[in-house]
């Protein structure tokens, strides 16, 4: 009977850090750890292609610094936004 007790605990332990490490951290990571912060001023346009360009990993809901490029990008017809079909 103990060792279906010790299976059972190693199996819920590995399931927990599996969680963790696939659910939990990128999560919080997303939503708490930040990316990079929006500037002070506003980029020129050609400040916002070589941000987007250093950014291309960040995503624009997380990363200010990206938004910020984008709405740059948008306002100048320089990024134009696919439309939901």
């Amino acid at each position: 009977m103990s060792e279906h007790v010790t299976v059972l605990i190693v199996v819920a332990a590995v399931a927990f850090l599996g969680w963790v490490i696939f659910v939990g951290l990128p999560y919080a990571l997303d939503h708490f750890g930040g990316c990079h912060t929006a500037p002070e001023g506003i980029y020129s346009l050609q400040q916002a292609h070589e941000v987007m360009q250093d950014l291309i990993d960040c995503d624009a809901d997380s990363c200010a610094a990206k938004r910020a490029t984008m709405d740059v990008l948008i306002a100048a017809e320089h990024l134009v936004l696919a439309r939901a079909r």
